[in-house]
């Protein structure tokens, strides 16, 4: 997959042309308030070379990034891939729990 590629490629030797030293910003997620979901995607996302800034419009929220053109490429398809999964995830989650009695088993360090 496309994300793999990205994983395994050395980035400490980009080179940087001309184009690079331009900013792009792009809306990745847009959503009703602040929540877990996206503070966890924020922080992420400041991993793959890009700034991200939350956006208040007059009824959302929206994510957005800011970076050379291929950092913000890449980090619109982390945080829609982050964003679809975590999703899938807490919808998992809470059908599980609904559907099985929850034991919780806390173990203290030592």
């Amino acid at each position: 997959s496309n994300f793999s590629y990205f994983i395994k490629t050395d980035f400490s030797n980009f080179e940087i042309d001309d184009k690079d030293l331009i900013a792009y910003q792009l809306r990745v997620v847009s959503t009703k308030r602040l929540n877990s979901k996206i503070k966890a995607i924020y922080e992420i996302l400041k991993l793959f070379y890009v700034q991200p800034v939350l956006n208040y419009g007059k009824d959302s929220l929206y994510l957005e990034v800011v970076g050379t053109k291929s950092a913000v490429d890449f980090a619109d398809y982390v945080a829609n891939f982050l964003d679809y999964e975590l999703e899938s995830l807490w919808k998992k989650t809470k059908i599980d729990f609904h559907k099985k009695p929850a034991i919780f088993i806390i173990h203290k360090k030592n």
